[in-house]
């Protein structure tokens, strides 16, 4: 679903799925600024904005910003065609497995928590 764009082809709608390609992940670094809680909102916020359009856009972005050395933010966002209350809790939890995983330096899907 991430990759599917929406298009119109004869007036009628059309779900296009673009090939596999490897994810970039945006890094806003704010290590050696401030990095306060607002800054940190701000920087989001700035990074995320903008409207999705469905015949383009893929329907997550993603950028990760770095406030120090051992600590950075993960921003997320979904259009709603994209993603749902159930598939936000998937989400989070495969997020939360493959994190662990790499805290631990496990193989991906595996944590202390328990396999994917």
């Amino acid at each position: 679903m991430l990759r599917t764009r929406f298009v119109q082809q004869n007036r009628l709608p059309q779900q296009i799925v673009a090939p596999h390609e490897p994810f970039a992940l945006e890094l806003l670094d704010l290590r050696g600024g401030p990095a306060d809680a607002k800054t940190t909102k701000h920087s989001c916020i700035v990074s995320r904005a903008g409207n999705f359009d469905l015949a383009v856009d893929p329907m997550l972005r993603a950028g990760l910003v770095r406030l120090r050395d051992d600590e950075s933010v993960l921003a997320l966002a979904l259009h709603h065609i994209a993603a749902d209350g159930w598939s936000l809790e998937v989400l989070d939890r495969e997020l939360d497995l493959f994190y662990s995983a790499f805290d631990c330096g496990l193989p991906a899907g595996m944590s202390a928590k328990g396999s994917a």
